[in-house]
């Protein structure tokens, strides 16, 4: 009975070790695989041999920045650079086997410190830092009035592609890093109808066989419009119609839904004169009835500078074809210059026909 109660116990106990996300959420299977594929490019190497001489790629594992870093540099197809590269970076806590990593992608702004002088080397890499590189990498920007700010990538990183299925934002492993690497050789670059791949092609990074052979119609699932019956170049467009929805100069924020049709952007500008003030957008996808499209629903005015108000209760129908919004006003509001109302008291709904994308407007007067 005790040997028997010592073998449970030594069950748990090894069970408790097993990281829960990775369990629950990850295919270590699938992943494996996409090690191997980017292995097989020269685009990542693992952690040393397993016994049977193949390699380990250690997914199960947590990865530092300085790893993360040096793992998009290989990605990129930089890595004899790095290697040959000499120390040019200001940090003081940087291993020197990731000097010339560090070195080769600070350089290119791809990676920066934590201050002037330290990278944060043996930290742990969260997610959120991995889709902020490879963003970068892909051309995106960070940052008030830009792409995407650094610690909420994942709008961005989603519309782009390069967040497949199963990765885990928390609890971030090696494996995690390895499919969005995977996801972004087939992501387009900002403003442009190449994929990452494709410019690793055209860079002789590896040839087009060999990208071919190593991911043999293995595309990942997009998570953006259609990506097999639409162009590269109608992606592209649909890509650059959400980057123009930043404001230079202004901190956005930008809420995203997806339907079918198209993806409506809930935005929050502020930081300028007119101080905060609201948009929202529908860009159409390349595979609905209207092509790649921008338009700007219409939202009340909520102050006399002409700012916006803020869409509230914002709904889209189960079929994915109306969307409704509304605003309420508790008091009329008026222009204290010229003394007109521009807002009645009272509440705004509005409903949007998504496959046209009309708007009508009713008010209900506040009693």
């Amino acid at each position: 009975m005790k040997r028997i109660l010592s073998v449970l116990t030594a069950i748990l106990l090894c069970a408790a070790l097993i990281p829960v996300a990775a369990a629950e959420n990850r295919d270590l299977q699938s992943q494996a695989e996409s090690a191997s594929q980017l292995e097989a490019l020269g685009l990542f190497m693992g952690r040393g041999k397993n016994e049977d001489n193949t390699t380990d790629f250690a997914l199960n594992e947590p990865l530092n920045r300085a790893e993360a870093v040096t793992m998009l540099v290989r990605a990129l197809g930089r890595g004899a650079e790095a290697e040959a590269c000499e120390k040019a970076h200001p940090f003081t806590d940087v291993p020197s086997w990731a000097d010339g990593y560090i070195s080769c992608a600070y350089a290119a702004e791809l990676a920066m410190g934590l201050s002037d002088t330290e990278f944060g080397a043996s930290d742990t890499a969260s997610g959120a830092m991995y889709a902020t590189l490879l963003l970068r990498a892909l051309g995106y920007s960070e940052g008030v009035g830009k792409d995407f700010v650094w610690d909420n990538p994942w709008n961005l990183a989603e519309n782009c592609g390069i967040v497949p299925a199963g990765v885990n934002r928390e609890e971030f492993l090696r494996a995690d890093a390895v499919a969005m690497t995977s996801a972004a050789l087939f992501a387009y670059e900002k403003g442009r109808t190449e994929t990452l791949a494709d410019t690793l092609i055209a860079k002789g990074t590896f040839t087009k066989e060999q990208f071919e052979t190593a991911f043999p119609g293995s595309a990942p699932a997009p998570t953006g419009p259609d990506q097999t019956e639409t162009s590269a170049e109608e992606r592209a467009l649909y890509q650059a119609e959400l980057a123009k929805l930043a404001i230079d100069g202004l901190w956005c924020d930008f809420d995203y839904t997806e339907t079918e049709l198209c993806t409506v952007v809930n935005a929050s500008y502020s930081g300028g004169s007119r101080g905060t003030f609201y948009g929202l957008h529908l860009i159409y996808k390349p595979s609905s009835p209207l092509g790649v499209k921008r338009i700007d629903l219409p939202l009340p005015l909520r102050s006399n500078s002409g700012a916006n108000a803020q869409a509230t209760n914002v709904a889209i129908t189960a079929d994915g074809k109306t969307l409704t919004y509304s605003f309420h006003f508790d008091e009329t509001l008026i222009n204290f210059v010229t003394d007109e109302v521009m807002q009645e008291a009272g509440t705004y709904y509005y409903t949007t026909d998504l496959l046209t994308g009309i708007t009508t407007e009713r008010f209900a007067p506040k009693d």
